[in-house]
C-alpha cells in the first residue's frame, strides 16, 4: 500500500487557496479552522500509514517521553575504582564491539570512567510508561565512535519493559520533594537497596553549571547491555540548560547494590535538574535497517 500522498495533497491545496490569516492567533481563532482540519486528516492519514510501516519494520517507531520537573531529576555519578574497570567490563560483558570510555560531565571537568545513577519521575506511552525510573549507566563507544549511554540496569516503579529483561514488575522506588530536600529510594535486584536525601540546603546553594556538549549527547543513541539501541531526539532546551550541582557532602548515601563494588563511594558529582524534558524515542532502533 502506498502512502496517500495524492489525497492528502488534493485537500491541502483546496484548503489552503485564499487560507491566509494574517494578524490572527493561531491558537483559537475560527480563521484558523481550515488548517485544523488539514493539520488533523493530513498528519492523521500520514501517521496511520507510518503506524503500518512500523510494523512491516520498514519505519521506525517514534514515541514521546516526558521527563518532569516535579520532582527534579537526580544525577549521581560515582567514578569508576581504576582497579576496577577490567572487573566490571568482565561483569558486563559488552556485545562485540563495544568498550568503557573516559567522559567529562561537566563544562571544564576532567574526563572519567564514570557509572551514573539517573532517578527521574516520567510519563510517556498515554500513561503506561509513566511513575518512577531509576538507570544505572555507563558510558561506551561502539568501534571506536562517539561516546554513548549504555543503561546497565533499570528500575521503574511500575511495569517496565527493555530488550535486556523484557517485562519487569515494578519494585518500590520512591523520588520525592519536600520542604526538607529531595529523597529517593530505590529497591534492587536480591533485596538491595539504594538510598539517597539531598538537603534543602545543598538545592539552594548549588552551582548552576551546564552539562558538557559531549555528556548530552551521548543521548543520542542509549545502549542497552545487550547492544540493542534506543535512539533520542530532543530541543535545544535539552542541550542548554543549567542544571544545579550540589556540594557531595549535601546528599547522604546509603548503598548495598551490585554496583557499589566497582566505583569509588564518594560521587564525583550530583546533578539536579530544575526542569522538565520532551523527547521523542525510536525504541530499539537498530533492529532495523536504517
Amino acid at each position: 500500500m502506498k502512502r496517500p500522498f495524492t489525497a492528502v495533497l488534493t485537500l491541502g491545496l483546496l484548503l489552503m487557496s485564499n487560507a491566509g490569516a494574517l494578524g490572527a492567533d493561531p491558537v483559537d481563532d475560527p480563521a484558523f479552522d481550515r488548517h485544523r482540519f488539514a493539520k488533523h486528516y493530513m498528519y492523521g492519514t500520514l501517521t496511520r500509514q507510518s503506524a503500518a510501516d512500523v510494523f512491516k519494520g520498514t519505519e521506525q517507531p517514534l514515541l514521546k517521553f516526558e521527563v518532569l520537573d516535579d520532582p527534579p531529576s537526580l544525577f549521581v555519578n560515582f567514578e569508576i575504582s581504576p582497579d576496577k574497570v577490567d572487573d566490571l567490563v568482565e561483569f558486563l560483558a559488552f556485545p562485540p564491539g563495544f568498550a568503557l570510555t573516559p567522559i567529562a560531565i561537566l563544562e571544564g571537568d576532567a574526563p572519567r570512567i564514570y557509572l551514573s545513577l539517573n532517578i527521574y519521575a516520567v510519563y510517556g506511552l498515554r500513561g503506561l510508561l509513566s511513575g518512577n525510573r531509576a538507570e544505572w549507566s555507563v558510558y561506551v563507544t561502539k568501534n571506536g565512535g562517539r561516546p554513548s549511554y549504555m543503561v546497565v540496569d533499570a528500575k521503574a516503579s511500575k511495569l517496565t519493559l527493555d530488550s535486556v529483561n523484557w517485562f519487569t514488575p515494578g519494585t518500590e522506588l520512591i523520588h520525592d520533594k519536600t520542604n526538607d530536600g529531595l529523597s529517593s529510594f530505590v529497591v534492587a535486584d536480591e533485596g538491595a537497596s539504594f538510598s539517597s536525601f539531598v538537603t534543602q540546603a545543598g538545592i539552594w546553594t548549588a552551582e548552576r553549571v551546564y552539562p558538557e556538549p559531549s555528556w548530552v549527547s551521548a543521548n543520542d543513541r542509549i545502549y542497552w547491555r545487550d547492544g540493542v539501541a534506543d535512539r533520542t531526539y530532543y530541543d535545544g532546551d535539552f542541550v542548554d540548560t543549567p542544571v544545579l550541582s550540589v556540594d557531595p557532602e549535601e546528599m547522604t548515601m546509603t548503598d548495598d547494590t551490585v554496583w557499589r563494588q566497582f566505583v569509588i563511594p564518594r560521587p564525583v558529582s550530583v546533578l539536579v535538574y530544575e526542569t522538565g524534558f520532551e523527547l521523542v524515542i525510536s525504541p530499539w532502533y537498530n533492529l532495523d535497517p536504517e
